[in-house]
């Protein structure tokens, strides 16, 4: 019952199942664990946080058609919650969760920035663009933060949200080699905040295979002198991919017989 505890497991809940699951039940899992923080959220106390943040993290997971129904029904009041405020915030929250689903477009998006021109608006915007399940906007997302880094911090961290929100993985593929490919200018042609963030946001923990382990420790390995400060974060990801790898074996071996449906 305490938020702040809630929050913490509530996003470590997020993060295994995105990364811990092995992939061939991670929809089904989402959905199962989307339809119980929807029933929970309906039976939080009215207009409380409890009731705020458990809506929020269902719109973070839900991907099924069912699921992104209800998002829509929650923006346009077809559907509503005992105490829940649709706030601008919350708003941006559930197009973001329209948008990562294929439910809306760019016109859509551009149409709600119309309504909100505040520096918030700007950057749930961003983030929007950046998670819709397109190729061009993947690369449009990769180009202004790899290729031209024309984004400000704020910006940059919104694009990164929206670039990695991503159900089909299949979108994110090509970037695991172009992640290598662009670590040097990565670290070297961004300040050393934004450096930090792309070295460490971008890493593509959606290719959780050994291939990519062998290419971070070769990439740690090569490292030239003159770049001392991106050994740590490589050294962190690669601990992290590690993890997800042998939780996903352990998922798998737990119940072998399933492991395909």
């Amino acid at each position: 019952t305490d938020a702040t505890l809630a929050n913490f497991l509530l996003r470590q809940l997020e993060y295994a199942l995105k990364h811990y699951v092995r992939p061939a039940k991670t929809d089904t899992m989402l959905q199962r664990a989307g339809n119980v923080l929807w029933g929970a959220a309906q039976e939080a106390a009215s207009g409380s946080d409890m009731q705020f943040q458990l809506v929020n993290v269902f719109a973070r997971l839900a991907n099924s058609d069912v699921q992104l129904g209800i998002i829509e029904d929650l923006r346009s009041g077809e559907t509503s919650l005992s105490g829940l405020e649709i706030d601008q915030d919350l708003s941006w929250n559930l197009l973001i969760s329209l948008a990562a689903g294929g439910r809306i477009g760019e016109a859509d998006i551009d149409a709600e920035h119309a309504k909100d021109t505040s520096a918030n608006g700007a950057i749930s915007a961003h983030t929007a663009k950046a998670a819709l399940p397109t190729r061009e906007a993947k690369q449009e997302a990769w180009d202004a933060m790899v290729n031209e880094q024309s984004l400000t911090n704020t910006l940059q961290r919104a694009v990164i949200q929206g670039f990695n929100r991503c159900q089909d993985e299949q979108l994110l593929a090509p970037y695991s080699e172009l992640y290598f490919e662009n670590l040097a200018s990565m670290w070297d042609e961004a300040s050393y905040e934004m450096s930090q963030r792309l070295v460490t946001g971008l890493y593509p923990y959606f290719a959780a295979t050994t291939e990519t382990v062998e290419a971070t420790t070769h990439a740690i390995e090569t490292l030239a002198a003159d770049k001392p400060g991106l050994k740590r974060p490589l050294l962190e990801a690669r601990d992290g991919l590690e993890r997800i790898i042998a939780a996903r074996k352990a998922d798998e071996a737990a119940n072998p017989a399933k492991a395909t449906s």
